[in-house]
């Protein structure tokens, strides 16, 4: 779905990318204005690409100003995580041996009122990103395969071990 965005986005700033011929020397004029440069993705923008195994939460403000009106704050918040199945249910006190990363093609996630869904890799790493216009940090995240979830506060996510009956 992040691909799908990504490419709907670079698809839409290339068809309004337009070229055109250059002016001849020394004829320069307004009938042929500067060619429009398609704006590089947020996340890059931001510097806020990251390896899908650097775990955690990031966020950046930054300002909107949409069709030269009045400017105002916005955040990306962007989470990785890697959730990872023990052998075991329940609570346990010994750490857990056997780890096996829980592949899903269906990871539903709730931050605060926004919503969606991601998936993860043959590792277990997952990642979304949002804007917003408050910080998501201290917010609850919670993380939804099939009936099974949990919750925890997004700036502490990172990875997640879970118990058998979330893997099944």
């Amino acid at each position: 779905m992040k691909h799908f965005a990504l490419v709907c986005v670079i698809m839409i700033l290339a068809a309004c990318t337009t070229t055109r011929k250059s002016p001849p020397p020394g004829n320069e004029t307004e009938d042929y204005p500067a060619p429009v440069i398609p704006e590089v993705p947020l996340q890059d923008r931001l510097g806020m690409r990251r390896d899908a195994d650097d775990l955690g939460f990031a966020e950046k403000s930054f300002q909107s100003c949409a069709g030269g009106g009045v400017c105002r704050p916005q955040y990306f918040s962007v989470v990785h995580f890697q959730l990872l199945c023990r052998d075991s249910e329940g609570t346990v006190s010994n750490v857990p041996v056997h780890l096996t990363p829980l592949t899903s093609g269906r990871v539903l996630w709730q931050l605060g009122k926004m919503n969606g869904g991601t998936s993860t890799d043959a590792k277990g790493f997952g990642q979304f990103s949002v804007v917003s216009e408050r910080p998501t940090r201290g917010q609850r995240l919670i993380l939804r395969i099939g009936k099974q979830f949990m919750g925890f506060t997004v700036s502490e996510v990172s990875k997640v071990v879970l118990p058998q009956n979330f893997c099944i």
